[in-house]
């Protein structure tokens, strides 16, 4: 709701007329109606009753049963706050669209054809005791309809959002009563949806679309069947076929017209006589016009205008849209029915089946309709004299609550942009949470990977001075090995040099003490030349003596010749002596012992010495 300005505070205070009590005017009217149908009943019905139950008051005590079963249900209604039906009114009509598909759906049994239409559930083989789901809709339709439109306040004017739902709902309704087939229930049933949307303060051209279409559509209903086409012909000239299509309009006609201005008396109808079909319910208009004559029949009128002026009385003064709705849907329900009834027994309009009511023979048209009073009688209840200043007060309580949803939505909204702000300094807490656990963990990974990296490189360092410090304890061994090898050669050139300058002093003392054996000997040879001449140069002893010099100095020149002769290489060491001489040993007396190599000896040996430092 859009808030337009501020109503001016109304001087006067709102009062309610006659507070807790009913319309007693409205009480009245319905109360003669009551009392003269049931008279009229009991008139109209007791020549079929004796003879169709050999009990003259038989429908009569059954329509005394039906009113006191509606009076029951009016009583209680007109006591019970019609606001507290509101919360049942989707409920009600789910349950009256589903009563009417089972009147097209179900089987015989349940849902017996009376002259040709299906319209009643029955529990029973009585027919008798019948219920029609079409009467409960027309109530339930009210309540509905009071409750969908004074919901939606000024949208009613909108023609997708007010015309189009409250059209299809009510146009469903009628398209399942229109299925039994019961044309005139159908055109109730519209009425009252049109009716209460113009109160509910519908746009008149949508209105006037509304009606043109129902229109249109109860025309092609009309004379889409055969039947409907022949009371048509019988609406228009009724004793063209006096004994067929127009037989129950001219009965009917013959009934008001005997009547004349005060009737014929109460209870002296010929038409009842099996002359006038339905004549308790349906035609009872007829059998008053006939016995009571014009003065009753417009006593029936005025009754029914009376009562028409006093529900929508009711629905001016009344406190709220939803009872005003109430107030007016009750209202053109039992008087557009009234006058729809009267107006078929008159001829007015082509013939359809539809009871009288308050006055026709009871059943649940009766019981619904005195339901549908008893939410009447308590909108009555509460019905204030000025309706205006409670429209006033309603818009200034509006206009009120409307401020104080949007001082709520506006603090909602506060407190909406303060959660959104927190939430979003939380998501930018969390989120630099995050990315501060992300660079923490990318700088532990980057630290993690620069200390591998570097214990790699520490690693690769340790490795590489390993390999050097190998590689220098390698060069050092082979230094060393080197060293030592110079020095063995060097002494072992010197131990070689030594031997050799040994070799040679032994040679050169060898050589002096030759030379002074040999001067000794030679001294001595001299002397025993000397001494032994004559046995030397005896024949014996000259030629022994000749042989031992011969010998000797054979062998003494033989060996110092041969031991002058040799170089310092072919000089043996002791050692060597010591193995030459036990070689001698093993080759004396007939072998010669070869002269060695001392050349070749050293070489070797000095080979080996490497060969064994290189192995080390």
């Amino acid at each position: 709701m859009q808030i337009t300005g501020i109503l001016p505070k109304p001087k006067i205070r709102v009062q309610q007329a006659e507070q807790g009590k009913p319309d007693y005017w409205l009480i009245a009217v319905v109360a003669i109606l009551l009392i003269l149908g049931t008279i009229m009943v009991y008139s109209a019905s007791f020549v079929t009753a004796a003879r169709t139950d050999d009990n003259p008051a038989y429908y009569l005590w059954r329509h005394l049963l039906w009113v006191g079963l509606g009076l029951a249900g009016c009583f209680v209604l007109a006591r019970v706050d019609y606001h507290h039906w509101r919360r049942f009114s989707i409920m009600l009509m789910m349950i009256v669209l589903v009563l009417l598909l089972a009147v097209l759906v179900l089987p015989s049994q349940f849902a017996p054809s009376i002259a040709g239409a299906r319209r009643w559930l029955t529990l029973s083989s009585d027919s008798n005791w019948l219920l029609q789901p079409s009467e409960i809709g027309k109530v339930v339709l009210i309540l509905y309809g009071a409750h969908w439109l004074s919901s939606k306040g000024d949208n009613v004017r909108n023609f997708y959002y007010g015309l189009v739902p409250f059209a299809l709902t009510v146009g469903f309704l009628v398209a399942l009563i229109m299925g039994e087939p019961d044309l005139g229930t159908s055109l109730i049933i519209g009425a009252i949806g049109m009716t209460m949307f113009f109160v509910a303060g519908a746009n008149m051209l949508h209105l006037l679309v509304g009606v043109g279409a129902a229109g249109g559509g109860f025309y092609i209903l009309a004379f889409a069947a055969a039947y409907r086409l022949d009371r048509w012909a019988a609406y228009t000239d009724p004793f063209s076929d006096p004994t067929g299509m127009g037989y129950h309009t001219t009965q009917a006609l013959l009934g008001l017209g005997s009547g004349g201005v005060l009737g014929v008396g109460l209870g002296v109808s010929r038409q009842k006589f099996m002359w006038l079909p339905t004549v308790f319910t349906d035609s009872i208009f007829a059998v008053i016009g006939e016995e009571l004559g014009l003065v009753g029949t417009s006593l029936v009128v005025l009754l029914f205008l009376a009562f028409a002026w006093r529900g929508f009385q009711i629905a001016l003064h009344a406190p709220d849209g939803f009872g005003r709705l109430i107030a007016s849907g009750v209202t053109i329900y039992v008087v557009s029915q009234a006058f729809l009834n009267m107006a078929v027994v008159t001829n007015l309009v082509p013939f359809t089946g539809i009871p009288l009511p308050f006055i026709s023979y009871g059943g649940s048209s009766l019981s619904v309709t005195l339901i549908a009073l008893g939410m009447l009688l308590n909108v009555s209840r509460q019905q204030v004299a000025q309706p205006h200043l409670v429209e006033i007060e309603e818009r200034r309580g509006a206009e009120r609550r409307q401020r104080e949803l949007l001082r709520e939505q506006r603090q909602a909204q506060r407190e909406q942009r303060q959660s959104t702000l927190k939430l979003r300094e939380a998501e930018y807490a969390e989120r630099q949470a995050t990315e501060l656990a992300h660079a923490q963990k990318r700088w532990y990974e980057r630290t993690r990977a620069e200390r591998e990296a570097e214990r790699q490189f520490e690693e690769a360092e340790r490795q590489r001075e390993e390999e050097e410090r190998a590689a220098a304890r390698q060069r050092e061994e082979e230094e060393r090995a080197a060293a030592r090898q110079r020095e063995e050669e060097e002494r072992a050139a010197a131990r070689q040099r030594e031997e050799r300058e040994r070799i040679r002093r032994e040679i050169e003392r060898g050589a002096e003490a030759l030379r002074r054996k040999q001067a000794g000997l030679a001294k001595g040879m001299g002397s025993i030349d000397r001494a032994t001449p004559h046995r030397v140069r005896g024949s014996t002893g000259g030629a022994a003596s000749h042989e031992v010099r011969g010998s000797t100095d054979g062998a003494t020149s033989d060996q110092v010749s041969d031991f002058a002769t040799r170089s310092f290489l072919e000089s043996d060491s002791p050692a060597d002596r010591d193995t030459d001489n036990q070689k001698e040993e093993h080759l004396r007396p007939n072998s010669h012992r070869p002269r060695r190599d001392w050349a070749k000896v050293y070489l070797n040996a000095a080979q080996r010495k490497r060969d064994s430092k290189s192995d080390d």
